[in-house]
């Protein structure tokens, strides 16, 4: 096996903006799937963060609910920990098989 490294951008509509390798869903007000494609044959961790324009508030942050080999589920939100639709961008890295074209 291999090292493996997918990262991205999402939109706030949970459309993919940028990166290769994954779909995006928006589930619910700020609620996120990302789906790795083809799914790690092991995962060992990532980030997420929220793409803030306009001096964002620190406040304001992304959350991973749960992770698995396949797929992260996320949450957004404000400055008061209420879900918010909003851009994110992630890196998520295990290893596995690159995809192929």
């Amino acid at each position: 096996m291999t090292d493996r490294y997918i990262a991205g951008t999402v939109g706030s509509n949970g459309a993919p903006v940028s990166g290769s390798d994954f779909s995006s869903t928006r589930t619910t007000k700020g609620h996120y799937v990302v789906s790795f494609r083809p799914a790690f044959a092991q995962i060992s961790g990532g980030a997420v963060t929220q793409v803030y324009p306009n001096d964002g508030d620190t406040r304001d942050n992304a959350v991973i609910i749960s992770l698995s080999a396949d797929s992260v589920y996320l949450k957004t939100g404000d400055s008061s920990g209420d879900p918010q639709d909003r851009s994110f961008s992630f890196i998520f890295g295990g290893t596995g098989s690159v995809a192929t074209s």
